[in-house]
């Protein structure tokens, strides 16, 4: 893995982590964000994919099942997501006692 920005980690592999295929001519490597780009998150994960699972991933065939990897990718992020909150909802309730207290 790689820190490819400061918002993006980017994993390293030499075959597809969907199907596991290796990379080939038929199965080009493609980058697929983990988190959409059209969410707008700070955070991301940058997932080597072929080009035909990256097809299936982004298509809008509500069958597809997503990788085991994605969703512990999901899962992660919600994670960090709810610690975030919890942090700005104290730093809000501690705004709001000084605001009582003055």
């Amino acid at each position: 893995m790689t820190q490819a920005n400061k918002s993006e980690l980017k994993i390293e592999a030499h075959h597809c982590y969907r199907c596991g295929h290796p990379f080939s001519e038929e199965r080009r490597k493609t980058k697929h964000h983990s988190i959409p780009k059209s969410l707008k998150l700070d955070r991301n994960i940058i997932i080597p994919i072929c080009e035909p699972c990256h097809k299936e991933l982004n298509g809008i065939d509500p069958k597809l099942k997503p990788p085991k990897i994605q969703i512990k990718v999901w899962r992660g992020m919600i994670e960090n997501f709810k610690q975030f909150i919890i942090k700005q909802e104290s730093i809000i309730e501690k705004y709001e006692k000084e605001e009582e207290t003055t």
